[in-house]
């Protein structure tokens, strides 16, 4: 195989020519020929939860119990910990790894699948990270591309299936935070590992559709536009904020059960108070979660 360094760092995936987008499917292909296809489910709605915090600013597990326990009797199936917004940004590795045990061990309790989310720039550390969450037992991982990165998109292929081959896996496509575009290329190329699951797309709606024309299976990241995302743009799933706060009302708008106008109106409402330009995350979630 030529070695990665023959490509041009900023060269775009529409520009590649063919041999390159062999070589790029080969990639993932050869890393991936001991893998077995993945037979993991995820269910429709996952909440993006966010932990309750002591005075001393350590973890509250005594009130992440009745978290999960709020979200099991709603019917919810699964909860995404450790995401981009919430603690991944402020834990160490310790520390992430003892919040996932703990998740995973009182989610387990509830009948609850573990989605987590393990990052890093470092091929190496991240590898580390995501081995450590499969092994406290979580039941798939959360990817992203390396932030502020301007790798090929050869390389951010290389990067992912490293990710990939540890276990069943959501590729979270976020250009605006990232700074680094998924192409929908670049996304079928990955969804032919057998432990790819699905993308997490948040970057334009339309985009949605694109994917889901390629055979992919898509969740959307909005939740004020989550009905429209499910029911137009037929994104499969929600990823949700709101569902910390109201899950009876996100499993409505996936089976459009009873979403009247006044339901709509909450889901509006809540999605705005849930993400205040003026107040920095995830403090809207805490302050409502604490009046419930």
């Amino acid at each position: 195989m030529r070695d990665l360094l023959e490509y041009t760092p900023n060269r775009s995936y529409e520009e590649f020519p063919s041999d390159d987008l062999w070589y790029a499917e080969e990639l993932v292909k050869s890393n991936s020929k001991n893998i077995n296809k993945t037979t993991k489910k995820l269910p429709d709605v996952i909440p993006a939860i966010s932990a309750m915090y002591n005075v001393d600013g350590s973890i509250d597990y005594n009130e992440l119990d009745n978290m999960l326990r709020r979200q099991s009797e709603a019917w919810v199936k699964a909860v995404l910990i450790a995401g981009t917004t919430w603690e991944s940004s402020f834990l160490n590795h310790n520390e992430q790894i003892e919040y996932v045990k703990v998740w995973v061990e009182k989610a387990k309790k509830y009948w609850l699948q573990v989605l987590a989310w393990s990052w890093s720039n470092s091929t190496n550390e991240q590898n580390i990270l995501t081995s450590w969450i499969f092994e406290a037992w979580a039941d798939a991982s959360l990817l992203l591309p390396p932030y502020y990165i301007k790798a090929s998109d050869i390389d951010i292929i290389r990067h992912l299936t490293e990710w990939l081959n540890l276990g069943p896996a959501i590729i979270y496509s976020i250009s605006w935070r990232t700074w680094v575009s998924l192409s929908i290329k670049v996304l079928k190329v990955l969804s032919n590992h057998p432990n790819f699951l699905w993308v997490k797309e948040c970057d334009w709606e339309e985009k949605i559709t694109e994917l889901k024309n390629e055979g992919m299976r898509v969740w959307t990241w909005n939740d004020d536009l989550s009905f429209w995302d499910i029911h137009e743009e037929w994104a499969d799933w929600v990823i949700s904020v709101v569902c910390n706060i109201d899950p009876e009302l996100m499993l409505e708008v996936r089976e459009w059960v009873g979403m009247t106008k006044s339901r709509i109106d909450r889901l509006m409402d809540l999605s705005h108070l849930m993400f205040l330009p003026w107040q920095p995350n995830p403090n809207p979630v805490h302050n409502a979660m604490e009046m419930i």
